[in-house]
């Protein structure tokens, strides 16, 4: 049985114009500040504290400049978190064609500066240059072990007359991050920590993969000392060309080359999708070409949904030629991961049914859109219908692979929100286990101006 713990959530919602507060509109300041509060429910007065996380966020406006600001506070004693976690600065404004902004964000656990980014763009004629300037804290990186290092994003962008989209970035002193993440291909989320010129993966924590940037200083195939660069010298990395809204008769595909200071030219990629006019079939492809090898890949979708029933599908196999580590021409088979009722209305409300079937979870069917009880095997959703100024949620899961109540019932999860007017809204929600009992109570208060 997990622990049961008693949350009761506030949360105020803070959006005003201070300077302004009278005035319905231009409102110099605005902002949101948002906290909840967990209490344990094994002590008699419910005072023994447990988690409390605050957000606080900024906006304001002032003769062209627009400054921001978010500041996480946290007590956590789980994680160890204690006082202020996080704190993120930025300015920006327009002057004539140039547009400029600027982020700093510290790291207030270690305590330090995580990074600096500095921008700034300007469009003639069509074309935008915009000039990124990073400093990154580089004391974890397990490349570059130098207190802080610098490097500099200069990009080109436009259009043909064609309606071709041209894009060139030149990379110097460090590397973009793209996300690798082995997560399925549902979920949007994960962690970038995957450089895209070097194939470094810095992992979690190593860098402020929030940048969206790695410093770099070695220009080798294999770094050696004699190979390696101050980590502030913005030694030249790399260039990536990226053209989109590509067409070939009645294929549109995209393209994505790379060129290294490492290596030279490293690929070219074409992406594109192959929909069917007769079946319900979707092919994604990649055609990949390096200096010694050439790869093409086909990953194949179907679309199974009828009105308000859905069937979530994978089809299983190989469509491709990549040498000897992946070839094949036959989709093996097609598993039916679960199906899906919803939005049927049963008077002043709506229904709806989610099942998983075989190993998979709700977290296969719909990613975290189920967040926190992705892993059951089952949803009945009953919610309000938008004409409807009470909002309300009722969910009952099951779990019919390991569930010691009636019927494979697992967890009972409902909120409500009512809306007394412009300003204010009140809710309330509830967790209950069948065999566990009351898992978890909450209580929300939002208020804005």
């Amino acid at each position: 049985m997990t622990k049961k713990f008693l949350a009761v959530t506030l949360v105020l919602v803070l959006a005003a114009g201070f300077a302004a507060v009278a005035q319905d509109e231009e409102r110099p300041l605005t902002g949101t500040w948002e906290n909840t509060l967990y209490l344990n429910p094994t002590e008699p007065e419910l005072v023994d504290l447990v988690e409390f996380y605050s957000t606080v966020e900024g906006t304001y406006t002032s003769g062209g400049l627009t400054f921001t600001g978010e500041a996480d506070l946290a007590y956590d004693n789980t994680y160890d978190y204690d006082g202020l976690t996080d704190l993120e600065l930025g300015v920006s404004t327009s002057v004539g064609l140039l547009d400029l902004s600027s982020t700093v964000n510290f790291n207030t656990q270690t305590p330090g500066l995580e990074y600096w980014t500095s921008s700034a763009s300007l469009t003639l004629g069509g074309v935008s240059i915009t000039d990124t300037f990073v400093l990154q804290d580089t004391s974890d990186n397990p490349n570059v072990n130098n207190g802080f290092g610098a490097g500099m994003d200069l990009s080109f962008s436009g259009e043909t007359p064609g309606g071709v989209s041209v894009t060139v970035n030149n990379y110097f002193g460090m590397e973009p991050l793209v996300d690798t993440s082995l997560r399925s291909a549902r979920l949007d989320w994960g962690y970038a920590t995957v450089g895209l010129i070097t194939g470094t993966d810095y992992g979690y924590g190593s860098i402020p993969y929030y940048s969206g940037y790695a410093i770099v200083d070695d220009h080798g195939s294999v770094q050696t000392a004699s190979s390696d660069y101050s980590p502030s010298s913005l030694q030249y990395v790399g260039s990536k060309l990226t053209l989109e809204n590509l067409s070939l008769g009645c294929c549109d595909f995209s393209n994505e080359t790379l060129f290294s200071e490492m290596n030279g030219f490293e690929y070219t990629l074409f992406e594109f999708t192959i929909e069917s006019t007769s079946l319900p079939l979707t092919l994604d492809g990649a055609l990949k070409f390096t200096p010694q090898t050439k790869s093409i890949s086909l990953t194949p979708s179907i679309d199974t949904g009828w009105a308000c029933f859905t069937v979530y599908t994978d089809l299983s196999g190989v469509l491709g030629n990549d040498g000897p580590s992946m070839t094949g021409d036959t989709i093996n088979g097609l598993e039916i991961e679960g199906f899906a009722i919803t939005g049927v209305e049963l008077g002043h409300v709506t229904f709806s049914s989610y099942t998983a079937l075989g190993s998979n979870t709700l977290y296969t069917l719909e990613g975290y859109n189920f967040y926190p009880h992705g892993t059951y095997d089952e949803l009945f959703r009953i919610e309000k219908l938008d004409k409807y100024p009470l909002d309300f949620t009722l969910d009952t899961y099951f779990d019919m692979s390991n569930s010691q109540g009636i019927f494979d019932l697992a967890l009972f999860a409902g909120s409500m929100a009512y809306e007394i007017d412009e300003e204010f809204t009140i809710g309330t929600g509830v967790e209950v286990e069948p065999v566990g009992g009351l898992q978890e109570f909450s209580f929300t208060f939002d208020y804005s101006f």
